[in-house]
């Protein structure tokens, strides 16, 4: 698909780039959505901003950038549903949570493991998993060899089409500050049916099962795992695991 690009001064191009992405967001969802890979939250936090009737969540593997990135949304009024440490390679919440799941610029760090990857956000996801990335696929011969010289993942259409998802749009962003610096735009359409779940609850990333809230720490039965919260913030990647398979016969509750 050829899609038109515009060109603009940085600020414009964030600006004009954020009311895109809320259109597209807007198309998909009237509940929830989530970034993963938010980094310090500066790219949907402007967009929640203008979504107040849709909750917002967000994933990222340093506890830091988020903490950093809540103070950034203070200065928006943004609070969002759901904050977690995570990976992408193993996302710490239920099947079909999120009507929308995007990533922006977050894939094009992770080489080798892209198709579990793209199949994690889809399995999260209830209506559209959208991609803005970097684009092998839509780029011409001197930005695939940047791509590769500085080993950014490249075959995002192909491991879409191998999964066998449903690709509705594959084109260039339409806005960037030059031709070197453009991203790539792919959408899957996800049919869910069934119910909304509601509730959402965080899961083992190991195992996928739900977890137990107790006191500051979530617990897995399954796996004997507890995962502890920094500042209400839960850190839920398979490394901050801690082995506790006889928590419940210490826990408070037990007392």
């Amino acid at each position: 698909m050829i899609m038109n690009i515009n060109f603009y001064q940085k600020k414009e191009v964030i600006r004009a780039r954020e009311d895109y992405v809320n259109s597209l967001i807007r198309e998909y969802s009237s509940r929830n959505c989530i970034e993963i890979g938010a980094g310090e939250l500066t790219f949907i936090t402007p967009i929640a901003a203008k979504n107040n009737n849709i909750e917002f969540s967000a994933l990222e593997l340093s506890w830091s950038r988020l903490a950093v990135g809540l103070e950034f949304a203070k200065k928006y009024n943004v609070c969002f549903n759901h904050l977690a440490v995570g990976s992408a390679m193993n996302l710490p919440f239920s099947d079909n949570s999120f009507d929308i799941v995007i990533t922006h610029h977050c894939l094009e760090q992770i080489r080798g493991h892209l198709k579990h990857i793209i199949s994690e956000l889809y399995r999260i996801s209830r209506k559209a998993v959208i991609i803005l990335e970097p684009s092998s696929d839509l780029g011409n011969w001197y930005l695939r060899q940047q791509l590769r010289m500085n080993q950014r993942v490249r075959g995002i259409k192909k491991t879409i089409k191998d999964l066998g998802y449903k690709l509705v749009a594959y084109n260039w962003l339409p806005y960037s500050i030059g031709y070197n610096n453009r991203t790539g735009m792919y959408i899957i359409e996800k049919e869910t049916k069934g119910p909304f779940p509601g509730h959402i609850p965080y899961v083992c990333p190991i195992c996928k099962r739900p977890l137990q809230l107790h006191d500051s720490l979530l617990f897995c039965e399954e796996c004997g795992m507890i995962y502890p919260f920094i500042k209400n913030i839960p850190c839920l990647r398979e490394d901050d695991g801690i082995l506790a398979s006889n928590f419940l016969e210490f826990s408070l509750e037990k007392v």
